[in-house]
């Protein structure tokens, strides 16, 4: 059956081809208009009111949050709304190996990391407004009207799969109800799937009953990506597994090559203490991938993340041999062996490269503050401060 055209504010005309959802804000419609989805509400005109409480926010600066277009000309109650063209209503079922999970959630918590830091909250969670790439561990959070600065429930019936007791309460929230969201959907998601020690018990904490007991989301996402960056993925059965074994466990498919990291701090100068962060795989041929800052002794965990050094692992066209590139998303500078790279810059290493191949950057000074060493790579060796040294080899 042919639905009706739905006419906007500003007199364009969305010819709806099918239903693709429908949650508790109500139904979502592909519209001939590739990439532009619409959303039409339960009988209620409140979403314009919501959203202009909220638009003062800078949510534009979230490059992965959808937001309202143009709303719908009466009778019609409802928006617009710009979806990458390829992505699609999370699945929980189908949402591929334990490494693809993980990413997913990790894009999930860093959308609501910048929302915290504004501050704001997101509110309920349905995986109706979470869009996906069908390929790549990517993600767009769609508008919820209850994004807000504190949100306070209406007291009717909430429909959205994954809410905190307060909200169900009708007392409100803080971002730390976020944060249980997050966890309940985590738990779904991860269900089935051998995740460490400490995420498990991260999740568990974060569904306290008692808000103030709960973590925030971005101690949650530092290690979503520290697990993540462990595994290697199958070529196979696309099933996640440590970059330890040799063979994937569960199809005997050879492990992929890959470039270890060994990523550790340095924070005295005097005896050389080191305290490791982790290992991180580089997998040939996965794309762009990040460096981030694994927990330090900075641990207020207030900033949203931010990547470091971005890496991806090329075939140079004239050449046709492998290259690792380095691109530097830093204010300051880092050091590749005795180089010094500003903030912007890139660096070629073509591969194999011999032995260890050393970086070096900093991070936090001994107050907890950011600094800089500027750029004299021997001031930098002897200085004092809190460093991130991650060394490279080759497997």
């Amino acid at each position: 059956m042919q639905m009706e055209p739905i006419q906007d504010e500003s007199n364009s005309l969305h010819h709806l081809v099918e239903k693709i959802a429908e949650d508790g804000q109500g139904i979502l419609y592909n519209t001939q208009n590739k990439g532009i989805i619409l959303r039409t509400s339960q009988g209620r005109d409140t979403d314009r009111q919501c959203y202009d409480d909220v638009k003062i926010l800078p949510l534009s600066s979230i490059k992965n949050i959808a937001l309202p277009i143009s709303y719908l000309q009466a009778p019609s109650i409802g928006y617009t709304i710009a979806v990458p063209e390829s992505y699609i209503p999370l699945n929980i079922l189908e949402s591929g190996g334990l490494k693809r999970r993980l990413l997913l959630l990790s894009e999930l918590a860093k959308i609501l990391i910048q929302l915290h830091y504004m501050p704001a909250m997101y509110g309920s969670i349905s995986p109706t407004r979470i869009f996906v790439s069908p390929s790549l561990p990517e993600i767009c959070l769609l508008y919820s009207v209850k994004m807000g600065h504190a949100m306070q429930f209406a007291q009717e019936l909430d429909s959205d799969p994954y809410i905190s007791p307060e909200a169900k309460a009708g007392s409100g929230g803080t971002i730390l109800s976020d944060s249980y969201v997050f966890a309940a959907l985590a738990r779904d998601m991860l269900d089935g799937f051998a995740i460490s020690e400490e995420l498990d018990s991260l999740l568990e904490h974060a569904m306290s009953d008692t808000p103030t007991q709960r973590p925030r989301i971005l101690e949650i996402h530092q290690n979503l990506i520290k697990q993540a960056d462990c595994l290697l993925t199958c070529k196979s059965c696309q099933a996640g597994f440590d970059y330890e074994l040799t063979v994937c466990p569960s199809c005997q498919t050879p492990a992929p090559k890959m470039i270890k990291a060994r990523i550790y701090d340095k924070f005295d100068k005097v005896n050389g203490r080191k305290s490791e962060q982790g290992v991180k795989v580089l997998e040939i041929g996965t794309g762009r991938q990040f460096f981030w800052n694994y927990h330090t002794e900075n641990t207020r965990l207030l900033t949203p993340p931010e990547p470091r050094i971005e890496c991806h692992l090329q075939v140079n066209a004239a050449s046709k041999k492998l290259e690792m590139v380095f691109v530097n998303h830093m204010s300051k500078p880092f050091f590749i062996e005795d180089n010094v790279f500003q903030s912007g810059e890139k660096h070629v290493v073509p591969l194999p490269f011999d032995n260890t191949l050393s970086i070096s950057f900093l991070l936090y000074d001994e107050k907890g503050g950011k600094g800089n060493d500027g750029n004299n790579v021997n001031e930098f060796k002897e200085s004092g401060k809190i460093k991130r040294y991650i060394d490279l080899v080759m497997s």
